[in-house]
């Protein structure tokens, strides 16, 4: 039997990720990480026969291929196949690359490419290995929430003055909720202290003499009451923002003074906060939420307008309606009569 051979390649469109992510593809990020996507690969075994095959991942450029390399912290081992066929699938989930399939980046760096060896019956390496290059690696750090100084009424939009979150490759998500009506919700809950009264009667009834029979007791003990009274409403989200909330993306060299949507009700307050997003898809918490309400805006341009301005012809290009034009033409020949019949009369 000839020496066998392994080639590796990741199947097309995958990982699957529910919104498409053109930047480092095969980056894990946090979400992808709680989600464990899986990434595909196609394995061929050539000839065909029953075979081991290790997968090995080395976190920058480690290379986990030899032994010596594999006992150290850099390099783990999340899985290994049996293959029997020529060409087969198998997935690996993203936490198997990322070191102790920590979604937390508790246990070391937050960010780094990885290295991924397909090894089949302890020597023979796949080609080609899956390097950093490639695109392979983790980024579980989240960027710093932005904060929303001001929010301002605008027509079916809201306009926000913003202190960005610091970074590169950033860009923002808005999102926006109809406030609900402010109001209170209390609890009362009820604690039995050591040193309070409290009766408790067996159902061994009373004596002759009234009192109580044997089998009930008296205890000497104190209930004692807590309430607590919680705002809820007004300007806030009582969850965070979903989807369904979301109301505007923003760039980077937008961040300082952004708008919503234009879709929002005129007339209906509405809370906003705001949510930086790194070039690797992690999403910062929510910022402060502030609210506003949309209205009907007369700005500079619509008041412009409605004196009859055109674009282009400065603000002293207005059109007069065709009724106030006939009149002033017909005051001018009115003009023109009276003054032709005095001079007529002075040359007479």
């Amino acid at each position: 039997m000839s020496a066998q051979t392994l080639t590796a390649k990741i199947r097309d469109g995958s990982p699957e990720r529910s919104e498409t992510r053109t930047y480092k593809p095969y980056f894990v990020n946090q979400q992808d990480c709680t989600d464990n996507i899986e990434f595909e690969f196609e394995l061929t075994v050539s000839p065909a026969g029953e075979s081991d095959i290790e997968v090995w991942v080395g976190e920058g450029t480690q290379d986990c291929s030899t032994t010596a390399q594999q006992d150290t912290s850099d390099c783990w081992s999340p899985t290994s196949f049996i293959q029997s066929l020529e060409t087969d699938f198998h997935s690996l989930t993203a936490s198997q690359l990322v070191p102790e399939g920590d979604c937390s980046g508790g246990t070391g760096t937050t960010s780094a490419s990885v290295r991924i060896f397909f090894i089949l019956n302890g020597s023979i390496i796949a080609e080609p290995t899956y390097v950093g290059t490639d695109g392979f690696g983790f980024d579980l750090g989240a960027p710093a929430a932005p904060v929303i100084v001001t929010a301002n009424a605008g027509e079916e939009r809201i306009h926000l003055a913003v202190t960005p979150t610091n970074g590169t490759n950033l860009e923002y998500k808005l999102y926006c909720r109809p406030t609900e009506a402010e109001g209170t919700t209390t609890t009362t809950t009820t604690t039995l202290d050591s040193g309070t009264t409290n009766t408790a009667v067996s159902d061994a009834g009373t004596s002759e003499d009234g009192g109580i029979a044997d089998g009930g007791r008296t205890e000497s003990s104190t209930d004692t009451q807590t309430t607590i009274t919680t705002t809820t409403g007004g300007c806030a989200f009582s969850t965070p923002p979903t989807d369904a909330d979301l109301c505007g993306k923003i760039s980077a060299s937008e961040a300082s003074s952004p708008s919503t949507d234009d879709h929002l009700t005129i007339g209906l307050e509405y809370a906003v906060v705001m949510v930086a997003v790194d070039q690797n898809g992690n999403e910062s918490l929510p910022s402060n939420v502030e609210c506003a309400t949309p209205m009907v805006v007369n700005d500079f341009f619509e008041l412009y307008k409605d004196a009859g301005g055109v674009g282009g012809g400065g603000f002293c290009s207005i059109h007069r309606p065709l009724a106030s034009s006939r009149s002033a033409l017909a005051a001018l020949l009115a003009l023109g009569a009276v003054l032709f019949t005095a001079r007529r009369r002075s040359q007479s």
